[in-house]
């Protein structure tokens, strides 16, 4: 009886060194772990491409022919399209069309160029109705404005910018433009003329 509480006690103070060992090298490699995992989820989502905000900007316009005569408008379609993973939000204030005329130029060579003139009113407001886009969502939206009277434009230049704002990562801008040309003059050189009675010729004029 003696004997044996003897030696429960001796197993009980006996040193327990290379357990603890092992207890303390479990917990070091778990805590490494961990930290791996956080650089990897870091260097993913911030710095990596996987969760970056992304968008595909768009827009498309056409010049026609006013309700008044010789006024002019412009009308077109404009697009965004999500194509990261992440949410992105949509920033009112910065987030436009810009519409400008493009004239022909010299310059100071005396070599034509194409100058762009600001348009009074030509910057519109757009998507002012999406907060944000969601991840493979796509929004568009058609707009159109009066052009002023002017006989030297050449064509018309439409740009389309979006911001997004973020509490912790920096504000993104996206931008995407295109060039809406004058549509076609009517073609004049063609003479309408009477062969007979209620009857209609139409004859090409010599050039």
């Amino acid at each position: 009886m003696l004997q044996s509480l003897s030696q429960a006690v001796q197993n009980a103070t006996a040193p327990a060194g290379p357990k603890i060992t092992l207890d303390v090298i479990d917990k070091v490699v778990k805590i490494i772990a961990v930290i791996l995992g956080g650089i990897w989820t870091y260097l993913n989502y911030v710095r990596g491409r996987t969760f970056k905000r992304r968008l595909e900007p768009k827009i498309l316009g056409k010049i026609s022919r006013g309700v008044r005569v010789d006024t002019w408008m412009v009308s077109g379609i404009a697009q965004a399209k999500n194509v990261g993973l992440s949410k992105v939000d949509i920033e009112a204030s910065g987030t436009a069309i810009v519409i400008d005329d493009m004239i022909l130029g010299t310059s100071k060579k005396g070599v034509p160029k194409m100058v762009e003139v600001d348009i009074l009113g030509g910057v519109l407001g757009v998507f002012e109705r999406h907060g944000w886009i969601e991840p493979g969502e796509t929004i568009e939206e058609s707009f159109a404005a009066p052009l002023p009277v002017r006989n030297d434009r050449a064509a018309v230049r439409l740009r389309l910018r979006i911001v997004s704002r973020h509490r912790i990562f920096k504000n993104i801008e996206w931008n995407a433009d295109a060039i809406a040309e004058l549509p076609k003059p009517p073609c004049d050189n063609f003479l309408t003329t009477t062969a007979g009675p209620g009857a209609n010729v139409v004859k090409r004029i010599p050039e």
